[in-house]
C-alpha cells in the first residue's frame, strides 16, 4: 500500500476528497444492521461533494457515495425505489454521507480492499 487517507477532521474531508474517490464510510443503521454492515463492508465510489441535489432522489448536501447492488442485498432493502440501474443493468444506490462518517479514501480502490480484508482478519 502506497498511502490511505485516514480522516482526521471534517473540514480536511471536504477539502481533499475528490469526485472519483473510492470511500470506506462508517454507517449504523438500526432498523436493518445487515444494510448497515453492507455499506461499512463496502468499498463505495464519491459522485458529488458538499453539492445539494434533487437527482437520484439525493436530497441532502453532504458525500454522495455510489454503491453497488446485488440480487441478495437488494432483498433486504427496505426502500427499493431508491435503487437504479446503469447502463449495463448493474444495480446501483447513492447514499449521501456526513464527512465524519467517512472513515478512509483513496483513489486506488486496491488500496481500501486491502484496508477491509484487514479489518476482517483483524490485523
Amino acid at each position: 500500500m502506497k498511502y490511505i487517507k485516514k480522516i482526521e477532521s471534517m473540514s480536511e474531508t471536504t477539502d481533499k476528497l475528490r469526485v472519483g474517490d473510492y470511500v470506506i464510510a462508517d454507517f449504523e443503521f438500526d432498523y436493518n444492521p445487515i444494510w448497515g454492515e453492507y455499506i461499512s463492508n463496502t468499498i463505495g465510489k464519491t459522485i458529488r461533494v458538499g453539492e445539494k441535489t434533487y437527482k437520484d432522489t439525493i436530497m441532502s448536501p453532504g458525500i454522495h457515495v455510489k454503491y453497488p447492488i446485488g440480487s441478495k442485498i437488494y432483498n433486504i432493502i427496505a426502500h427499493k425505489t431508491l435503487v437504479k440501474k446503469d447502463k449495463n443493468g448493474k444495480m446501483y444506490i447513492i447514499m449521501a454521507f456526513n464527512p465524519e462518517q467517512i472513515l478512509y479514501f483513496s483513489k486506488n480502490k486496491k488500496e481500501l480492499e486491502a484496508m477491509l480484508a484487514a479489518k476482517n482478519y483483524n490485523l
